[in-house]
């Protein structure tokens, strides 16, 4: 991760500080990806500032990024909410088809689980979480690093947002402010 000081700049966003500015996306990002299915248009508040943006290469920089974050979020937030489903209706479909059957008067209770598409589906939470969480506590070290003027380019997210930032409305002006560069701790 690289990290590049800003000097202080006002956006073209109701006047507000750049700093401010630019946190607002990643703060939203942060908030909402915890709300059930809110989740999945995340991406929708840095998009906005991407586009209301109009002199601030730092702010639009934040948006973009941002909302690259978003998409990864809400994309990994879709797949693993219908595996979640696909896996709760055969672990579902296995236990009603056990209660069902001649096992219960026999009393056998061998097969009365959901078995592998339970064990599945736990697994898919976990990994669904560890991702939510770690794209949330990036949104939230990048909120951190906005606010205190520094722009934070996240691995990969930072090139398809420089893309994003210089293709919707232009680069801006020269106000980036950008005086020093250095890699992140």
């Amino acid at each position: 991760m690289k990290t590049t000081a800003i000097d202080p700049h006002k956006s073209s966003i109701g006047g507000l500080d750049a700093n401010i500015a630019a946190l607002i996306p990643y703060a939203a990002l942060f908030v909402l990806s915890w709300f059930n299915y809110a989740n999945w248009i995340v991406w929708a508040v840095p998009l906005v500032f991407l586009f209301l943006e109009k002199e601030s290469v730092f702010v639009k920089f934040s948006a973009a990024q941002a909302l690259v974050l978003g998409i990864v979020r809400s994309a990994f937030s879709i797949v693993f909410s219908i595996l979640g489903w696909i896996f709760s209706a055969l672990a579902a479909n296995r236990i009603e088809r056990y209660w069902t059957s001649e096992a219960i008067f026999s009393g056998s209770t061998r097969g009365a689980g959901g078995g592998i598409w339970t064990v599945l589906l736990t697994i898919t939470g976990i990994i669904s979480w560890i991702v939510a969480a770690a794209i949330a506590i990036a949104a939230a070290y990048a909120a951190y690093m906005a606010f205190s003027n520094k722009k934070l380019e996240l691995p990969v997210a930072s090139g398809l947002a420089a893309k994003f930032s210089e293709k919707i409305g232009g680069g801006g002006d020269s106000n980036s402010g950008s005086s020093n560069t250095n890699a992140a701790p």
